[in-house]
């Protein structure tokens, strides 16, 4: 970390001395310049501290570098300069400025938390408790007083979590879902087709049932540093369906994580491997895997890419081994705790040793997520997402002649919507309500569909 201070500390000799001492003079950390702040240009300080108070931050930094040679070591212009450099998360070079106004000033207790703030982001964890700790001394007000403590716990969260951890948890769930198998919700009879075919067949027609699911999970986590960590993850979940002709599924998920942050570049790397079964109608192994690299665009705008792959390899006869790809564009920002995150997303599907238009697909699709903090102890997680998918080839299934065939090649929009609110209840019990709904409309009116989903979950956690 760069010196934060230049000590002169020179004794200067003097040209005479008495006999009975000799007191040195010592030359303090640093000096306050010679200009005042009465000499200095008065205006352009207060508008300077106006555009910070502002939050216009690019005006701010603009104003900033065209008075700094002169302003630089008047308290007030230090204290607004390190809260400037702490927005533009430069955390070493903002504690010179606030350091000095402490100097001055010790009772700025401003410039003491965003001081604190600094070194925590540092990863310089004591000194940021030192700092902080002096904030709660003198009982500030309780917006304040909340800020700190948050900062503290999140200090001691993160010095515990340097250590290896092993972490068990059980989790119970109760839904209702009114298409469980997916399957085709037409409001009006098929287009005709050459087969003069107009009925869906029962396999294909949706089934309502309620739910009940059980899981237990297991994490190894090996922290890399303060931002990062690798995980290692195991899941089994056993679904059931109160509806006979839905199959009871069993799912066996092990899965790593590697995260890495820095101060302007982030990167994550989540790996799983999924084994689902149900009797007599499926048995898939599924190999995902995607990488995803941000930087630090502007203020608190993260920009990056994402890419990844998710081979299905069919373990029976009844389903097919298929490839899925993805690549997106990715932004996210947070702001007052919130989190936003948006993906522009290519995707596309094919099927292993076999050309099967009706099946294979390409689109664009577009998501927006929340995860929105309401209350210490509450949290609300949201996801919009509107997928365009092409199929292939026409679907000849339903066409009658040329023309028809023209309008034939299957085009969906797909529309969902998920939600979920937790509510940790204590450290290891956690309640989560979920809400999800997706509605498909497609250019041959046989794959539509609607789907309506809801459930509640308890998780307990070792």
């Amino acid at each position: 970390m760069k010196a934060r201070f230049i000590a002169l500390a020179t004794l200067l000799a003097s040209t005479s001395f008495s006999e009975e001492s000799v007191t040195p003079v010592v030359v303090p950390l640093f000096q306050a310049p010679a200009n005042s702040e009465e000499a200095f240009n008065t205006e352009a300080l207060a508008q300077f501290v106006a555009l910070v108070q502002q939050q216009d931050w690019p005006t701010a930094r603009m104003l900033a570098d065209e008075i700094i040679t002169e302003a630089e070591g008047l308290p007030r212009f230090d204290l607004y300069y390190g809260i400037l450099l702490m927005q533009e998360r430069a955390f070493d070079q903002a504690i010179f400025p606030l350091e000095r106004v402490l100097f001055t000033n010790p009772s700025q207790h401003r410039a003491r938390l965003e001081l604190g703030r600094a070194y925590y982001f540092l990863g310089n964890f004591e000194r940021a408790k030192v700092e902080l700790n002096q904030v709660l001394a003198i009982n500030p007000p309780t917006n304040v007083k909340t800020r700190v403590e948050t900062l503290l716990a999140a200090i001691e969260s993160a010095q515990s979590s340097r250590d290896i951890s092993n972490v068990v948890g059980v989790s119970l769930l109760a839904g209702w879902d009114n298409n469980a198998n997916g399957g085709s919700s037409l409001d009006e009879a098929l287009d005709s087709n050459l087969l003069g075919l107009t009925e869906l067949s029962n396999d294909s027609e949706p089934l309502s049932s309620g739910f009940g699911q059980w899981s237990i999970n297991y994490a190894l986590i090996k922290p890399t540093s303060q931002t990062g960590s690798q995980r290692l993850l195991f899941d089994y979940t056993n679904r059931l369906y109160t509806e006979p002709e839905l199959p009871s599924t069993h799912t066996f998920t092990l899965g790593g994580l590697i995260t890495s942050e820095q101060d302007k570049l982030r990167s994550s790397l989540p790996i799983t491997i999924q084994l689902a079964l149900a009797k007599d109608s499926l048995a898939q192994l599924t190999f995902d895997a995607n990488y995803q690299l941000e930087l630090l665009a502007w203020g608190p705008l993260w920009a990056g890419v994402k890419i990844g792959t998710q081979p299905s390899i069919s373990v029976n006869d009844s389903s097919s081994t298929s490839v899925k790809d993805m690549a997106a564009l990715v932004l996210n920002a947070s702001e007052r705790g919130r989190d936003h995150t948006f993906l522009s997303q290519y995707l596309q599907t094919s099927i292993a040793g076999e050309e099967d238009g009706h099946i294979e697909w390409r689109a664009m699709a577009n998501q927006y997520q929340l995860n929105w903090p309401l209350k210490p102890a509450l949290s609300l997680t949201s996801q919009f997402e509107h997928q365009w998918r092409i199929y292939k080839d026409e679907d000849l299934f339903f066409t009658v002649d040329e023309e028809s065939t023209k309008l034939k090649t299957r085009q969906d929009h797909i529309l969902s919507l998920n939600s979920q609110v937790n509510w940790q209840a204590s450290p290891w019990l956690t309640s989560q309500t979920r809400l999800s709904f997706e509605w498909l409309r497609s250019n041959i009116n046989a794959y539509e569909r609607n789907r309506f989903a809801i459930s509640q979950a308890i998780s307990v956690q070792f």
